[in-house]
């Protein structure tokens, strides 16, 4: 029997946390994983790679050509993209009164919008291929919303439908739809989230605390 060539995973937010851990975890195995770890900021996962067997590339998931750019690269260099796991996000703990639309709509721009940006740069490959497997990050609290985090659970809410509505229609093509619903995790992303907000500041008329 022929021997099986390692299956190409794009993963996307891997600067730190769950998407760097996956990253490592999948290089540990490089017969059966050839890994691309991405990031807006790929120096913060240089040092990392350089002792783990996987290649880093910057991507912005906001940003559509770059996106574009960056699946045509990995297509370009290994001649297919096996799966995908959509891990970019970042969270807030507001109200929906305390959250201006701004920040609501740069929130789901990576959250929701940064996914199906991903997803449709793909999914031509994986139809092509009869084959694929995309992998959506979510949360608990795209499952049960929780208070203070109102825009995050929505964000959330939004990848958990899409991914059922769109699972059935791409099964067709040989191509599985997955999510993952983390609980509380030791990453930075709480820090982050009150770095955030202190940047930001409380809202002057703050009746909520």
């Amino acid at each position: 029997m022929a021997p099986t060539s390692p299956k190409i995973v794009l993963v996307t937010g891997a600067s730190g946390g769950i998407g760097l851990a996956t990253a490592v975890l999948l290089a540990q195995h490089p017969d059966k994983y050839k890994v691309i770890a991405t990031a807006r900021k790929p120096s913060a996962i240089q040092e990392v790679a350089s002792g783990s067997k996987f290649d880093v590339k910057k991507l912005d998931v906001t940003d559509d050509a770059l996106v574009k750019d960056v699946v045509e690269s990995v297509i370009k260099e290994h001649g297919k993209l096996d799966v995908l796991i959509n891990n970019a996000g970042f969270g807030t703990r507001l109200t929906v009164e305390q959250q201006d639309l701004a920040s609501h709509q740069a929130l789901f721009d990576t959250n929701y919008f940064g996914m199906v940006r991903m997803i449709q740069a793909v999914l031509p490959h994986m139809r092509a291929a009869q084959s694929g497997q995309i992998i959506n990050i979510t949360s608990l609290v795209g499952f049960s919303a929780i208070p203070f985090c109102d825009a995050y659970s929505a964000s959330k809410f939004a990848v958990e439908g899409l991914s059922e509505a769109m699972a059935p229609t791409l099964s067709k093509f040989g191509i599985s739809v997955s999510i993952v619903e983390p609980g509380p995790v030791a990453t930075n992303f709480s820090a982050r989230v009150q770095q955030d907000m202190a940047a930001t500041g409380k809202p002057k008329d703050d009746a909520y605390t």
